[in-house]
């Protein structure tokens, strides 16, 4: 991503890089780990909620692995653009 942002003011200003759909690879990747990051986010403030109210720790126990396994995802999905 820093050699594309540092190639863009010499096209231009125009991305003229490889793209995945519509979208430039390089705002593929920054929307999957965007996205990660709120759900993640939006995970840790829930378990955080739902342990204060009921006192266990069962419900961080169980969004633990969830946003774990969501952020795997995102990384495999990152990975896998060309």
């Amino acid at each position: 991503m820093i050699i594309d942002a540092f190639f863009q003011p010499v096209s231009g200003g125009t991305y003229t890089g490889p793209t995945f759909g519509s979208l430039p690879i390089v705002a593929s990747k920054s929307y999957i780990f965007s996205a990660n990051d709120v759900i993640a986010n939006a995970g840790v403030i829930l378990a955080g909620f739902l342990v204060a109210m009921t006192g266990s720790n069962y419900p961080d126990l169980v969004i633990g692995p969830v946003v774990g396994l969501i952020v795997l995802n995102g990384a495999q999905r990152i990975l896998s653009l060309k």
